[in-house]
């Protein structure tokens, strides 16, 4: 080892990653943790190991962090819509339409943050699917009329 190396461990090196991934400031880090941050920019440019393993752990715990915040607010709109919907005097001025919507965004959100196929990233609905089979058929009736013999698109019936 050459004059003035440092060897780290992976627990500071992991700890030091976490601390960037929070602050994005290689000074910042620096200044705390006693490790010099060009050290750290040479870390986070070669994709050092026990590194990026301190930047996914805090990023997951961000995102789960996040993801009970997001719960909690889309529970409390939701909460919020049903005590419109229960008082008769609020709900005269609620249309059906916007709570419809409101209810479907709410309930979509939830879907999302549970990781959970939503109405748009589910199957598909029967009527999509349909409207596309139609497609497909008046693109080959379109491709046969005038003269084609390869069709692009197969219909399953």
């Amino acid at each position: 080892m050459g004059k003035g190396y440092v060897k780290y461990t992976a627990e500071q090196i992991q700890h030091a990653g976490m601390m960037w991934y929070q602050y994005r400031n290689f000074r910042k880090v620096s200044r705390e943790t006693d490790i010099p941050w060009e050290t750290m920019k040479m870390w986070e440019s070669e994709g050092q190991e026990h590194w990026e393993i301190g930047k996914k752990r805090e990023a997951s715990s961000v995102d789960k962090r996040l993801s009970v915040k997001m719960l909690k607010i889309t529970e409390g709109a939701m909460d919020f819509l049903q005590e419109q919907l229960d008082d008769p005097e609020q709900r005269k001025g609620l249309k059906t339409r916007d709570v419809s919507l409101m209810g479907a965004i709410y309930h979509d959100k939830r879907q999302v943050l549970e990781g959970k196929p939503t109405t748009i990233s589910g199957k598909g609905s029967v009527a999509v699917e349909r409207r596309l089979e139609e497609i497909a058929e008046a693109l080959d009736k379109a491709d046969k009329r005038k003269g084609g013999s390869v069709s692009l698109f197969s219909v399953k019936k």
